[in-house]
């Protein structure tokens, strides 16, 4: 986990231990297959393995916002003025073809199915394979305009907009026919190892089945239930909106963890 200034590991013990600091603005931080940490400061590019860190030249004028690993070694990474920019043994490629006006702004990125789905804010939501893009989503379609988190979930791609909830399975995407507060404005999405699918949203924290969520994309009647986490529960802040990224994840101790306003 970053801040501004600062690199954190976080235990299975819950213990926070300082990796780095007097970082500028840490941004893009991934975990690549071999188990190496990656993230990018507005001046520089960072290797880590364990508690060692080393910098990995790059152009400064290069401003990363997200980054994701895939199994073939690649990273690849969001820029702040646009478009996408893959790193493959020491060399950067900018891999996303310009639109008509410019490079195009992503705001959220997961790999999938061999390739990458993003949301791309002038066309929606695009499957990649580079240089080729697909749209399986159409940004007139989408509700509220904006995808706030993807997340893959059993094959399927939780897709969560400011809207609502929708699912994209075999290149289809299905809207959810429901408008309960925990399923609006979902900024995070995380699936535990008990058959459960966690929503961060700014009604709080919501649990629900994952085999009920799944059905009630097919079925507008199926039953649909959560229980809701919130600040009765002892949660001591609201979601972080606009952010466009996930802002929960499952660690490798199986324990939740969510962003907020104040902390994780």
């Amino acid at each position: 986990a970053a801040d501004s200034d600062n690199l954190y590991a976080i235990s299975p013990h819950g213990t926070t231990t300082r990796l780095l600091d007097g970082l500028n603005n840490p941004q893009a931080l991934c975990e690549d297959a071999a188990g190496a940490i990656w993230f990018a400061t507005s001046d520089a590019f960072f290797r880590g393995v364990g508690q060692r860190f080393e910098r990995i030249p790059t152009d400064k004028r290069r401003n990363f916002l997200d980054c994701v690993a895939t199994l073939d070694g690649r990273l690849w990474l969001t820029r702040t003025r646009g478009g996408i920019t893959r790193y493959e043994n020491g060399t950067w490629t900018e891999s996303l073809p310009d639109g008509p006006d410019g490079p195009l702004k992503v705001t959220t990125l997961v790999a999938y199915r061999g390739g990458l789905l993003a949301h791309v804010r002038s066309q929606g939501l695009v499957y990649m394979q580079l240089p080729k893009t697909q749209v399986l989503w159409r940004a007139d379609d989408i509700p509220g305009g904006e995808i706030t988190a993807l997340q893959p979930v059993a094959g399927d791609v939780l897709v969560a907009t400011v809207g609502g909830m929708a699912r994209l399975r075999d290149g289809k995407v299905t809207q959810l026919k429901r408008d309960a507060p925990w399923l609006q404005g979902v900024v995070g999405i995380a699936d535990d190892r008990h058959g459960y699918t966690w929503l961060l949203s700014r009604a709080g924290i919501a649990r629900v089945s994952r085999d009920a969520l799944s059905r009630s994309f097919d079925d507008p009647d199926a039953p649909l239930q959560a229980q809701l986490f919130d600040f009765d529960d002892g949660l001591e802040a609201p979601a972080v909106t606009g952010y466009s990224r996930n802002s929960a994840v499952l660690g490798g101790d199986g324990v939740l963890r969510f962003l907020t306003t104040d902390g994780i």
